[in-house]
């Protein structure tokens, strides 16, 4: 039924004549008979008739003095506005005038249904682009939302582009109705001796949210993303790293809690291209009630990434019997002078350092809270300090709340 939906709409496609769009249409939503898709159920978008807002073909763009954006469905194309040290502009002709050159955007070797929607739907992108007058301090806030409260899923996005030696604090949110679908998509260019530090939440209380990272790291960048889900029903988060340049480095992290019905799913792959690159992955899960938590994370050192380090953690701690944690680090190495390391782990809270905790005075509430904030909060150590705030800030009432609905069972 989806997919019928968007049969019936396209016309509303600029090139619905494409062969692309005419190839992407004889697709059908991905299935559980598909290993990547194995866990994650799409049947909802049938069931409930979803449609697509890809009508509004323009992407509004609001600031203000704090460096906070909204990219959001609009019927008119809003004026761009104006930030020293960023640069916006609308589709890929204009983004070649300021750059002169594009040897960063061939195409991506990741892609998915959702992603491929986007792009097919969203024509004319916008480009963010950082200049050596950002100032590092700041933090530009950005928020992908959809507001639309009926069955119908919104395809967001933008591309980053972080030019050579600038340092980039980035704070992203995805917010959505719950009976909607937000379907976020994020391209991330890092050039050569590039820094970008990302905080990304799903602001979607009891909402769904699917999303896909895609981030190209050049010689001597760094990107470091973490992402914490709490409140969202049914969550999707598809991140591809790309390691393209020597001494590049790749982190990921996420943090998510579950409760009563939520499924978060995190699905990674970090792709070390050439030599001396490192990556590290960490992911921790606390899953309460019939909550589901997923994580399969791909590591390919190919062959000729000789001298290159990556390492992968998966962290599940299970609150209930019903609770449900499925893990899967993979290792795909054809290189043979690397150090490449993974491991998991799915359990229940430790009762001895529990035990131990209150015989330091700790009540069993107190040392169960701080049990739980371990693991939530870890995630976010890396982070610089500008953006360790923000987390605290804005996972604290989620973990109190987390929390209160567990002493409520």
């Amino acid at each position: 039924m989806f997919t019928e939906n968007l049969r019936q709409h396209s016309k509303a496609i600029s090139h619905a004549g494409s062969a692309r769009w005419s190839s992407f249409l004889k697709q059908e939503l991905p299935t559980k008979k598909l290993e990547e898709w194995k866990y994650t159920d799409l049947t909802f978008l049938d069931k409930q008739n979803f449609s697509t807002d890809f009508e509004h073909k323009f992407i509004n763009v609001v600031s203000d003095n704090t460096f906070s954006f909204s990219v959001r469905r609009a019927e008119a194309q809003a004026p761009l506005p104006q930030v020293v040290g960023l640069q916006m502009v609308r589709g890929l002709e204009d983004l070649q005038k300021v750059l002169n050159q594009t040897s960063g955007f061939r195409p991506w070797s990741y892609s998915n249904y959702f992603s491929d929607l986007f792009e097919l739907t969203n024509p004319q992108q916008l480009y963010f682009i950082f200049d050596s007058k950002w100032d590092s301090k700041n933090v530009l806030h950005l928020e992908l939302a959809t507001l639309m409260d009926t069955a119908v899923l919104s395809s967001l996005g933008l591309n980053i582009i972080v030019l050579p030696g600038v340092n980039v604090c980035l704070h992203e949110v995805f917010k959505s109705h719950p009976e909607a679908v937000i379907n976020a998509n994020i391209n991330y260019y890092l050039a050569e001796n590039a820094q970008l530090s990302l905080f990304r939440l799903d602001s979607a209380s009891k909402a769904r949210v699917v999303s896909t990272l895609r981030a190209r790291v050049e010689k001597n960048a760094r990107f470091h993303s973490v992402h914490f889900t709490g409140d969202a029903l049914w969550s999707r988060h598809n991140s591809y790293v790309e390691l393209s340049g020597e001494g590049a480095h790749g982190e990921l992290s996420a943090s998510y809690l579950g409760d009563e019905g939520h499924f978060v799913d995190h699905h990674t792959f970090m792709d070390h291209k050439v030599g001396f690159t490192t990556s590290n992955q960490e992911f921790s899960g606390v899953l309460a009630s019939k909550s589901v938590g997923v994580y399969n994370g791909k590591v390919w050192i190919q062959r000729d990434a000789q001298k290159s380090n990556a390492e992968q953690l998966s962290r599940n701690l299970l609150l209930s019997k019903n609770a449900e944690a499925n893990t899967k680090p993979e290792l795909l190495i054809d290189a043979d002078d690397v150090k490449a390391k993974h491991g998991a782990t799915i359990g229940q809270m430790d009762q001895e350092e529990l035990f131990y905790m209150q015989s330091r005075g700790l009540s069993p509430e107190l040392a169960r809270e701080m049990v739980l904030k371990s693991f939530v909060f870890a995630s976010a150590d890396k982070l610089p300090e500008v953006l360790r705030e923000i987390y605290h800030l804005k996972v604290t009432a989620e973990v109190a709340r987390f929390i209160a609905d567990l002493k409520n069972v």
